[in-house]
């Protein structure tokens, strides 16, 4: 299933009927969503296959970085970060160490931890991200 994601999570929201929201399954394909350029990223695309609120509060998405990438050194306060490698190698920036990476490998980000994926010259990585919202906006 290369370039496609199937969502299947139960939704997390509640109503007062039944308890659960339901939801219908969706396979996404991954050029049907619209790539972009983290700020401070370079050799890199994103793609958020769901936003905040649609299952629960997670979002997810896939990012690609090929030859000298950067994600761009970021951190987040609301929300812890997954990411699954899919493919290749590079270096986790995260809280000042650095950690290298490859497939298959799992990632866990706390919340309000300075991280940075990067990639040399010769490295290209894929990674599918979820970030788990600890506060509801």
């Amino acid at each position: 299933m290369v370039g496609t994601l199937l969502v299947l999570f139960a939704r997390s929201s509640f109503n007062k009927e039944n308890g659960v929201t339901p939801i219908e399954p969706r396979i996404i394909a991954f050029d049907e969503v619209p790539a972009y350029v983290n700020d401070g990223g370079r050799n890199q695309l994103c793609r958020d296959f769901m936003a905040e609120g649609e299952i629960g509060h997670v979002v997810i998405g896939h990012n690609v970085m090929q030859g000298d990438g950067r994600n761009g050194a970021n951190s987040h306060r609301r929300w812890h970060q997954i990411f699954v490698v899919t493919k290749g190698q590079g270096t986790m920036m995260i809280a000042g160490r650095e950690y290298p990476v490859d497939v298959p490998r799992v990632i866990i980000i706390p919340a309000g931890a300075e991280h940075d994926m990067r990639t040399a010259a010769d490295q290209s990585i894929g990674y599918v991200y979820v970030n788990d919202f600890l506060t509801v906006p």
